[in-house]
């Protein structure tokens, strides 16, 4: 793999950069309200900007939400992007995107954004967009890594690609779900472990020893 040769970004603009906090405030107000609850003055206060500020960059909630909701799983895929560039392995590759993942702060409300997301979505086709651009990506690396590890050898897959990439990113998905329902004591740690355990069955590698 080529070296990258890293690009200096201009400084953003302050119109920029609060059109961004804005953004950010949203994602996470509609881990706590939900798409249909969260209000524009619970983003602004969240953004620490008044309502008649928030309004100069968006007239509605409905735009806002769009963009917000196209912000996030843009910033998302492009820093999965820069995470797993320098992985040459496939399983690293793999270890360190659920690693990275799991190990968030916030981890619990990241899952709640995300199942939201996928909710509104399924109501709402304009909210579609952001919610298939996460799951084509996580399908994609899945997938590359898998196929990477096949030719090489390092894998032996006990099920068609296609149906592993699947059940990986349906396990995700699910674990995802119990920890923003909050309906079981899952903690990070037993989400990392459980999804490595999964994957190095499906993938041939056995299980580590303890």
């Amino acid at each position: 793999m080529g070296a990258h040769v890293a690009q200096v970004s201009p400084p953003p603009r302050a119109g920029d950069e609060q059109r961004r906090r804005i953004l950010r405030a949203a994602t996470e107000c509609l881990a706590i309200w939900g798409a249909d609850g969260v209000k524009l003055r619970d983003i602004a206060e969240r953004a620490g900007v008044s309502v008649g500020m928030l309004q100069h960059y968006f007239v509605a909630r409905d735009p806002l939400l769009i963009e917000a909701f196209d912000w996030s799983s843009r910033e998302l895929c492009s820093y999965w992007d820069r995470l797993v560039a320098g992985e040459d392995d496939p399983w690293d590759r793999i270890t360190s995107l659920i690693s990275d993942f799991t190990g968030h702060p916030q981890l619990r409300d990241h899952c709640k954004t995300w199942v939201e997301l996928c909710a509104a979505g399924g109501r709402r086709p304009e909210l579609r967009p952001a919610v298939e651009r996460i799951v084509t990506w996580w399908r994609e690396a899945l997938d590359s890594a898998l196929r990477q590890g096949e030719e090489s050898g390092q894998f032996r897959l006990l099920l068609p690609r296609p149906t592993t990439v699947d059940l990986l990113v349906a396990a995700v998905d699910g674990w995802e779900l119990r920890l923003a329902s909050e309906a079981s004591p899952l903690t990070a740690a037993q989400m990392r472990e459980a999804f490595l355990s999964s994957a190095r069955v499906l993938l041939g590698l056995g299980l580590e020893p303890d």
